[in-house]
Protein backbone atom coordinates (compact mmCIF):
# COMPACT_ATOMS: atom_id res chain seq x y z
CA UNK A 1 0.00 0.00 0.00
CA UNK A 2 1.33 3.41 -0.96
CA UNK A 3 2.97 5.25 1.90
CA UNK A 4 2.92 2.25 4.23
CA UNK A 5 6.08 1.00 5.94
CA UNK A 6 6.97 -2.37 7.43
CA UNK A 7 9.31 -2.21 10.42
CA UNK A 8 10.18 -4.28 13.46
CA UNK A 9 8.74 -3.25 16.80
CA UNK A 10 12.23 -2.78 18.19
CA UNK A 11 12.71 0.03 15.65
CA UNK A 12 9.42 1.71 16.56
CA UNK A 13 9.13 1.22 20.32
CA UNK A 14 11.11 0.87 23.48
CA UNK A 15 10.27 -2.68 24.55
CA UNK A 16 10.57 -3.98 28.09
CA UNK A 17 8.92 -6.39 30.47
CA UNK A 18 8.12 -6.91 34.10
CA UNK A 19 10.31 -8.10 36.92
CA UNK A 20 11.97 -11.52 37.08
CA UNK A 21 14.86 -10.96 39.49
CA UNK A 22 15.38 -12.06 43.07
CA UNK A 23 13.87 -8.71 44.05
CA UNK A 24 10.48 -9.77 42.67
CA UNK A 25 7.86 -8.79 45.28
CA UNK A 26 6.79 -11.54 47.65
CA UNK A 27 3.19 -11.83 48.77
CA UNK A 28 4.28 -10.70 52.22
CA UNK A 29 5.62 -7.46 50.69
CA UNK A 30 2.26 -6.39 49.28
CA UNK A 31 0.69 -3.41 51.02
CA UNK A 32 -2.83 -2.02 51.33
CA UNK A 33 -1.98 1.21 49.51
CA UNK A 34 0.95 2.17 47.36
CA UNK A 35 2.17 1.66 43.80
CA UNK A 36 -0.14 -0.55 41.68
CA UNK A 37 1.53 -3.85 40.74
CA UNK A 38 -0.29 -4.94 37.59
CA UNK A 39 -0.70 -8.62 36.72
CA UNK A 40 -1.97 -10.30 33.57
CA UNK A 41 -5.30 -11.05 35.25
CA UNK A 42 -5.89 -7.30 35.68
CA UNK A 43 -6.00 -6.82 31.89
CA UNK A 44 -9.59 -7.41 30.77
CA UNK A 45 -11.24 -6.37 27.49
CA UNK A 46 -8.77 -3.61 26.74
CA UNK A 47 -8.79 -2.10 30.24
CA UNK A 48 -6.88 -2.37 33.49
CA UNK A 49 -9.41 -3.42 36.13
CA UNK A 50 -8.60 -2.06 39.56
CA UNK A 51 -10.81 -4.39 41.61
CA UNK A 52 -8.06 -6.99 42.14
CA UNK A 53 -4.94 -4.82 41.93
CA UNK A 54 -2.05 -5.58 44.27
CA UNK A 55 0.14 -2.79 45.65
CA UNK A 56 3.80 -2.50 46.55
CA UNK A 57 5.48 0.20 48.61
CA UNK A 58 7.22 3.14 46.96
CA UNK A 59 10.50 1.82 48.36
CA UNK A 60 9.96 -1.58 46.72
CA UNK A 61 8.96 0.13 43.47
CA UNK A 62 12.23 2.06 43.41
CA UNK A 63 14.16 -1.10 44.22
CA UNK A 64 12.75 -2.75 41.10
CA UNK A 65 14.64 -1.57 38.04
CA UNK A 66 12.13 -2.83 35.47
CA UNK A 67 8.47 -2.29 34.69
CA UNK A 68 8.09 1.39 35.55
CA UNK A 69 5.10 2.47 33.44
CA UNK A 70 4.13 5.75 31.82
CA UNK A 71 0.82 7.00 30.45
CA UNK A 72 0.45 5.82 26.85
CA UNK A 73 2.53 2.66 27.23
CA UNK A 74 0.98 -0.33 25.46
CA UNK A 75 0.81 -3.44 27.65
CA UNK A 76 0.87 -6.92 26.11
CA UNK A 77 0.51 -10.19 28.02
CA UNK A 78 3.34 -12.38 26.76
CA UNK A 79 3.14 -15.27 29.21
CA UNK A 80 0.17 -17.49 30.05
CA UNK A 81 -2.82 -16.03 28.23
CA UNK A 82 -0.93 -14.37 25.39
CA UNK A 83 -2.20 -11.34 23.50
CA UNK A 84 -4.24 -9.21 25.89
CA UNK A 85 -3.56 -5.56 25.05
CA UNK A 86 -4.14 -2.38 27.07
CA UNK A 87 -3.02 1.24 26.88
CA UNK A 88 -1.88 2.66 30.22
CA UNK A 89 -4.04 5.64 31.17
CA UNK A 90 -3.30 8.44 33.61
CA UNK A 91 -4.71 6.47 36.55
CA UNK A 92 -1.84 3.95 36.26
CA UNK A 93 0.97 6.32 35.35
CA UNK A 94 3.95 5.29 37.49
CA UNK A 95 2.61 1.79 38.19
CA UNK A 96 4.71 -1.37 38.05
CA UNK A 97 4.01 -4.78 36.54
CA UNK A 98 4.79 -8.44 36.94
CA UNK A 99 6.59 -10.93 34.72
CA UNK A 100 3.53 -11.85 32.61
CA UNK A 101 3.40 -8.51 30.82
CA UNK A 102 5.57 -6.66 28.33
CA UNK A 103 5.37 -2.90 27.79
CA UNK A 104 5.88 -1.01 24.54
CA UNK A 105 6.60 2.72 24.51
CA UNK A 106 5.88 4.05 21.02
CA UNK A 107 8.24 6.50 19.40
CA UNK A 108 7.09 9.34 17.16
CA UNK A 109 6.40 7.16 14.09
CA UNK A 110 3.67 5.10 15.77
CA UNK A 111 0.51 6.00 17.68
CA UNK A 112 -0.17 3.87 20.79
CA UNK A 113 -3.84 3.46 19.81
CA UNK A 114 -2.87 2.27 16.31
CA UNK A 115 -0.50 -0.29 17.84
CA UNK A 116 -3.27 -1.30 20.27
CA UNK A 117 -5.56 -2.18 17.35
CA UNK A 118 -2.78 -3.68 15.23
CA UNK A 119 -1.76 -6.15 17.94
CA UNK A 120 -5.38 -7.35 18.14
CA UNK A 121 -5.84 -7.79 14.40
CA UNK A 122 -6.66 -11.26 13.09
CA UNK A 123 -3.28 -11.44 11.36
CA UNK A 124 -1.37 -10.79 14.57
CA UNK A 125 -3.44 -13.22 16.62
CA UNK A 126 -2.60 -15.95 14.12
CA UNK A 127 1.06 -14.97 14.36
CA UNK A 128 1.08 -15.13 18.16
CA UNK A 129 -0.64 -18.51 18.10
CA UNK A 130 1.88 -19.94 15.64
CA UNK A 131 5.02 -18.51 17.23
CA UNK A 132 4.46 -18.85 20.98
CA UNK A 133 6.83 -21.17 22.80
CA UNK A 134 6.97 -23.08 26.04
CA UNK A 135 5.21 -26.30 27.06
CA UNK A 136 4.12 -25.74 30.66
CA UNK A 137 3.69 -21.96 30.40
CA UNK A 138 3.04 -20.52 26.97
CA UNK A 139 5.10 -17.43 26.26
CA UNK A 140 5.91 -14.94 23.55
CA UNK A 141 9.38 -13.80 24.50
CA UNK A 142 10.72 -10.25 24.49
CA UNK A 143 13.01 -11.23 21.64
CA UNK A 144 9.98 -12.41 19.66
CA UNK A 145 8.07 -9.21 20.46
CA UNK A 146 10.93 -7.04 19.27
CA UNK A 147 11.00 -8.99 15.99
CA UNK A 148 7.28 -8.47 15.24
CA UNK A 149 6.88 -6.62 11.95
CA UNK A 150 4.35 -3.78 12.07
CA UNK A 151 2.69 -2.42 8.94
CA UNK A 152 1.87 1.24 9.44
CA UNK A 153 1.01 4.33 7.38
CA UNK A 154 1.92 7.97 8.09
CA UNK A 155 0.54 9.49 11.31
CA UNK A 156 -2.46 11.23 9.65
CA UNK A 157 -3.60 7.91 8.18
CA UNK A 158 -3.04 6.16 11.52
CA UNK A 159 -5.33 8.73 13.12
CA UNK A 160 -7.96 8.13 10.44
CA UNK A 161 -7.83 4.35 10.96
CA UNK A 162 -8.06 4.71 14.74
CA UNK A 163 -11.06 7.04 14.41
CA UNK A 164 -12.83 4.59 12.09
CA UNK A 165 -12.26 1.65 14.44
CA UNK A 166 -13.21 3.61 17.55
CA UNK A 167 -16.45 4.73 15.92
CA UNK A 168 -17.26 1.30 14.53
CA UNK A 169 -16.76 -0.55 17.81
CA UNK A 170 -18.48 2.17 19.84
CA UNK A 171 -21.41 1.82 17.45
CA UNK A 172 -21.50 -1.92 18.08
CA UNK A 173 -21.36 -1.25 21.83
CA UNK A 174 -24.31 1.13 21.60
CA UNK A 175 -26.28 -1.31 19.48
CA UNK A 176 -25.73 -4.03 22.06
CA UNK A 177 -26.64 -1.69 24.92
CA UNK A 178 -29.89 -0.85 23.14
CA UNK A 179 -30.84 -4.52 22.76
CA UNK A 180 -29.76 -5.92 26.13
CA UNK A 181 -32.89 -8.05 26.36
CA UNK A 182 -31.58 -10.10 23.42
CA UNK A 183 -27.83 -9.93 24.01
CA UNK A 184 -25.73 -11.02 27.00
CA UNK A 185 -22.05 -10.72 27.74
CA UNK A 186 -21.61 -8.37 24.80
CA UNK A 187 -18.28 -7.92 23.01
CA UNK A 188 -16.50 -11.04 24.31
CA UNK A 189 -12.80 -11.56 24.10
CA UNK A 190 -10.65 -12.58 21.14
CA UNK A 191 -12.24 -13.55 17.86
CA UNK A 192 -9.72 -16.30 17.15
CA UNK A 193 -11.64 -19.07 18.89
CA UNK A 194 -14.66 -18.31 16.72
CA UNK A 195 -12.70 -18.04 13.49
CA UNK A 196 -11.32 -21.52 14.17
CA UNK A 197 -14.89 -22.81 14.06
CA UNK A 198 -15.71 -21.01 10.84
CA UNK A 199 -17.42 -23.49 8.57
CA UNK A 200 -20.05 -26.01 9.57
CA UNK A 201 -21.36 -24.05 12.53
CA UNK A 202 -21.35 -20.63 10.87
CA UNK A 203 -24.05 -19.01 8.78
CA UNK A 204 -23.07 -16.09 6.57
CA UNK A 205 -25.54 -13.28 7.27
CA UNK A 206 -24.40 -10.22 5.40
CA UNK A 207 -21.59 -8.36 3.74
CA UNK A 208 -21.34 -4.60 4.30
CA UNK A 209 -24.10 -4.67 6.92
CA UNK A 210 -25.50 -1.21 7.67
CA UNK A 211 -26.42 -0.15 11.20
CA UNK A 212 -28.12 3.14 12.01
CA UNK A 213 -27.71 4.32 15.59
CA UNK A 214 -28.71 7.77 16.80
CA UNK A 215 -28.95 8.96 13.19
CA UNK A 216 -25.38 7.79 12.51
CA UNK A 217 -24.55 5.10 9.97
CA UNK A 218 -22.10 2.30 10.76
CA UNK A 219 -20.99 -0.45 8.41
CA UNK A 220 -19.84 -3.94 9.35
CA UNK A 221 -17.92 -5.57 6.53
CA UNK A 222 -18.62 -9.21 7.40
CA UNK A 223 -21.31 -10.65 9.66
CA UNK A 224 -21.55 -14.32 10.67
CA UNK A 225 -23.68 -16.22 13.17
CA UNK A 226 -22.33 -19.34 14.87
CA UNK A 227 -25.31 -21.65 15.37
CA UNK A 228 -23.51 -23.94 17.80
CA UNK A 229 -22.05 -21.23 20.03
CA UNK A 230 -24.96 -18.79 19.48
CA UNK A 231 -22.51 -15.96 18.90
CA UNK A 232 -22.51 -13.15 16.39
CA UNK A 233 -19.18 -12.26 14.78
CA UNK A 234 -18.60 -8.85 13.18
CA UNK A 235 -15.47 -7.81 11.30
CA UNK A 236 -14.49 -4.32 10.25
CA UNK A 237 -12.01 -4.10 7.38
CA UNK A 238 -9.69 -1.09 7.36
CA UNK A 239 -6.87 -0.89 4.82
CA UNK A 240 -6.60 -4.68 4.46
CA UNK A 241 -6.50 -5.35 8.23
CA UNK A 242 -9.48 -7.09 9.83
CA UNK A 243 -10.50 -6.02 13.33
CA UNK A 244 -13.16 -8.24 14.87
CA UNK A 245 -15.52 -8.36 17.80
CA UNK A 246 -18.15 -10.87 18.83
CA UNK A 247 -21.31 -11.04 20.89
CA UNK A 248 -23.22 -13.80 22.60
CA UNK A 249 -26.73 -13.88 21.16
CA UNK A 250 -29.64 -15.15 23.26
CA UNK A 251 -32.95 -15.28 21.39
Amino acid sequence: MKGWINAKLEDLCIVGDGNHSSKYPKQSEMVAYGVPFIRGTNLVDGHILGDDILYISEEKHQELKKGHLKTGDVLFTNRGEIGKVVIVDEAFNGANLNSQIAWLRCQKELLPKYLFFFLQSAQMRRHFSQEKSGAALQQFTIRMIRAVVVSYPPIPEQKRIVAILDEAFEGIDRAIANTEKDLEDAILREIEQFLLELGANFTFIARQKRLQIDNDDFYIDLLFYNRKLKRLVASVLVDNLYFSQSTLLRL
